[in-house]
């Protein structure tokens, strides 16, 4: 809203120095407005306010919880609000107002003083012992604003609503959640029933709301990486309702499906486990030093079964193509186990990774190795039903740059390419002199170590590093 007014003179009380704005305002809303004065050769600076619109009519009398309400009725008092076109009314036994009693009015608007008829209402003559709630809203021409509830009893019994449920399952902000859940929460004081509504937005529109006897509601077919908002669950006696629960979210979880070879321990079929079977795996981690400096607190009490080849660390990237796809663009880290039939697993040792976070573009993996060269899928992972699936062995088109930084390994297989002990994602002369020379005769978990066989040898330096020399890693 803008506009202007001519100058009237100095005083105060003119209609140059005010403007009134009847019912076009928003209930529960913050406005700003500024004013700033204009003469033929200036403009001043704007000096600016706030204020906020109320969501809310103040309701007057009975006072809420009244006792021993006469049965031949009471009027309904409320106090007269500016900016209001009507005023709705509803009485009823129950705090869901749906019974076949229910009153409803509607109430235009006269003015601001609480001594018209707009502003109370007689509710006719009452039941003996029966407790009653009213409420009251404003409307205007552009908006209505919130109900304001009470209630009174024409007996002498307070009134005691279901409690309000508390919310215990999944936990607030939980991810990597299945797609097929279970709802909990405590069991609340006069409650015969439950409602809970959930939804994949925070405003709840639109919304899933179903019963439950119980105190827990099986949901199955959620949409895997997206976040869930469940909030809504309130208890009923059968006729009233207790107020909604608090709000609580979490993320379901997309599988991602991922296959890959390390040249070094690659025996034609699958990968040699001999460093699980020396005991050599850590149980932490491995990349929490340069160049990875990864901060994940990935750990196991033992490893998890004898198909382990090596711990993984995978990048997930969110990027419209794969030039596109840098570091700047990676959404999730995880470091993983690597089995010996080339599928990426989590820290169970059986199930495929899972991805909390929504793509919004298109997912790219990385699949980073302690002493083999990095590589980028180089296309988007497809995804289907909840899935994504990425298969980097079948060719080397699979990866980011191809065969400049990849490897046949077998006829028709590849894999990731060993020699690089310093792990600068380039394998060259230095990868011999700063490393597999330092570290040659000795046997352990060494990035020398190029077969992963416990030892550092000839067979490392012969088979590995010098015939890869100049390969690099492409990953942008």
């Amino acid at each position: 809203i803008e506009g202007q007014k001519d100058y009237i003179n100095s005083s105060n009380y003119n209609s140059d120095t005010e403007q009134y704005l009847s019912d076009t305002l928003f209930f529960g809303q913050v406005y700003y407005w500024r004013v700033r004065a204009i003469h033929d050769n200036d403009t001043c600076d704007w000096a600016e306010r706030t204020f906020n619109t109320r969501d809310y009519v103040t309701l007057y009398s009975p006072a809420d919880e009244s006792l021993n309400i006469s049965t031949s009725g009471v009027y309904l008092d409320w106090n007269s609000h500016r900016g209001v076109s009507f005023y709705d009314l509803e009485i009823d036994t129950t705090n869901q107002f749906n019974s076949p009693g229910l009153q409803q009015f509607s109430k235009e608007y006269i003015n601001w003083s609480n001594n018209n008829s707009d502003t109370y209402q007689h509710t006719g003559v009452l039941e003996e012992n029966t407790i009653y709630f009213w409420r009251v809203r404003a409307r205007n021409n552009v908006d209505t604003s919130a109900w304001v509830l009470r209630w009174f009893s024409t007996g002498d019994t307070p009134l005691e609503l279901p409690e309000i449920p508390i919310l215990t399952s999944p936990v607030n902000g939980a991810g990597c959640q299945p797609a097929d859940i279970v709802f909990n929460w405590e069991d609340a004081a006069n409650a015969s029933g439950y409602v809970i509504e959930y939804a994949d937005n925070p405003v709840f529109n639109p919304s899933i709301q179903n019963t439950s006897p119980v105190s827990e509601y099986p949901v199955s077919g959620l949409s895997s990486g997206q976040t869930y908002y469940w909030r809504r669950v309130y208890s009923s006696d059968g006729t009233n309702i207790s107020e909604w629960s608090e709000v609580w979210s979490f993320a379901t979880s997309l599988q991602i499906n991922l296959k890959v070879f390390l040249e070094g321990p690659f025996n034609l079929s699958d990968m040699s486990v001999d460093l699980n079977n020396g005991g050599l795996l850590p149980l932490f981690q491995p990349f929490n030093t340069s160049p990875w400096n990864y901060a994940g607190s990935e750990n196991v009490e033992g490893i998890p079964n004898n198909q382990v080849v090596d711990w993984l660390l995978v990048d997930f990237r969110d990027a419209p193509d794969s030039a596109s796809a840098n570091a700047s663009t990676t959404i999730y880290r995880q470091a993983a186990f690597l089995l010996n039939n080339g599928s990426v697993v989590g820290l169970d040792g059986v199930s495929p990774l899972r991805l909390t976070y929504p793509v919004t573009e298109h997912l790219f993996v990385v699949i980073c190795h302690r002493n083999h060269l990095d590589i980028m899928s180089a296309n988007p992972l497809v995804i289907s039903g909840g899935t994504y699936s990425y298969d980097f062995t079948t060719s080397e088109i699979k990866v980011y740059g191809g065969l400049q930084g990849y490897k046949e390994i077998a006829q028709g297989t590849w894999g990731m390419a060993a020699g690089d002990g310093d792990t600068n994602n380039l394998v060259n002369i230095d990868d011999k002199n700063n490393s597999w020379i330092i570290q040659a005769g000795l046997n352990g978990y060494l990035t020398s170590d190029f077969n992963l066989d416990c030892n550092v040898g000839n067979k490392d330096k012969n088979d590995y590093l010098l015939p890869n020399i100049g390969k690099e890693s492409q990953v942008p």
